[in-house]
């Protein structure tokens, strides 16, 4: 990594523009080399998927590859992102939500029941289980139901016989109250359900914290020097639990808005407060869901410029407001000053 003088930020920020965020020899998630003729189109940091562009040159194929198969979907498995595509009406999220999975209470033994959500509506999930049970939702009663019973019937009974039954389970079910059961001659029983309380299942999502790390380590790696990186306690952890999967510190990395009111904008946002001692990083999408990281840094003095003393306050932040003239912002805040510098490219 080249140094130059880091004291005016605006040089700093100059300088990565002009090497298009390729300062390094080797990649920064596996320390691998990166061969010139291989950087290719560069690493989006914030997946296209949620309108990220902003790109950077010092990530192998191999890291590309990993990110893209396993890290930056996870992007549109968060429903406070959903959420905020949604709202802006930018994509059509419908779609993803059939990667999700909910649950629901029945309302007679009060068991979970798992759930899935099909165009808009929500329908107990078809499972059969190897005790010849089977759980079905009312309105799958004939592509499901009816298919798995002749199947479970047919050695047993005649086809006359259990056809005729089954025309009756079809018109006695509908007649039935929420906790009721049919009993058929044919030596099954059918109960009826009724589901209320559906919610997403929480437990059954996968964490966004790869990701949150993978945008952690690329902005400090870009907007902080080697010697202050090597201050921050916690950088390895965020770099092997984004590249590989490795465990998370418990409360190292929360989901907690920095905005009171819920409000949803088209820009995402990077912000690192120095503290003594202690950094806060914020990674903010959409304008309003917010991730902190909390790193702790033994005397970690970041100055820009002599005259106006040391940074209290580092941020990036792109803008798509208008999608044909995207731009990327670089912010700066001094300790004991009001003003906040911004330079826009």
């Amino acid at each position: 990594m080249e140094q130059i003088n880091f004291c005016e930020y605006t040089k700093w920020f100059q300088y990565l523009i002009d090497k298009k965020f390729h300062i390094y020899e080797n990649c920064i998630f596996c320390f691998n080399p990166i061969a010139e003729n291989s950087i290719g189109v560069g690493e989006h940091v914030i997946p296209e998927s949620i309108y990220g562009f902003w790109r950077v040159f010092d990530v192998c194929k191999d890291c590309m590859k990993y990110f893209g198969d396993n890290v930056d979907q996870l992007a549109v498995k968060d429903v406070h992102l959903l959420n905020a595509l949604h709202k802006l009406n930018l994509k059509d999220v419908e779609p993803y939500y059939s990667n999700f999975q909910f649950k629901g209470k029945d309302t007679i033994d009060g068991k979970d029941v798992k759930m899935v959500r099909r165009k808009k509506n929500f329908k107990a999930k078809v499972i059969n289980n190897d005790n010849y049970i089977i759980q079905f939702n009312e309105k799958d009663f004939d592509p499901v139901g009816i298919p798995w019973l002749k199947k479970q019937l047919q050695f047993k009974n005649p086809k006359k016989l259990i056809d005729g039954e089954l025309n009756d389970l079809n018109e006695n079910f509908k007649k039935l109250e929420p906790g009721e059961i049919y009993n058929s001659i044919l030596g099954f029983s059918i109960k009826k359900g009724e589901i209320s309380d559906v919610k997403l299942d929480n437990n059954a999502i996968a964490p966004i914290t790869p990701l949150i790390s993978k945008v952690a380590l690329s902005f400090l790696c870009y907007f902080l020097q080697i010697e202050q990186l090597s201050k921050i306690q916690e950088l390895d952890i965020l770099r092997m639990h984004a590249r590989f999967n490795k465990n998370l510190n418990e409360n190292l990395i929360n989901c907690c808005p920095i905005f009171e009111e819920k409000s949803y904008g088209m820009w995402h946002g990077i912000r690192l407060l120095i503290k003594p001692n202690l950094l806060l990083l914020d990674i903010c999408f959409f304008g309003y869901v917010n991730w902190r990281i909390v790193l702790h840094a033994d005397n970690l003095i970041l100055k820009m410029d002599n005259e106006k003393g040391n940074v209290e306050i580092l941020a990036f932040e792109l803008h798509f407001e208008d999608l044909n003239n995207r731009k990327k912002y670089f912010m700066v805040k001094y300790q004991n000053s009001e003003d906040v510098y911004y330079i826009d490219f």
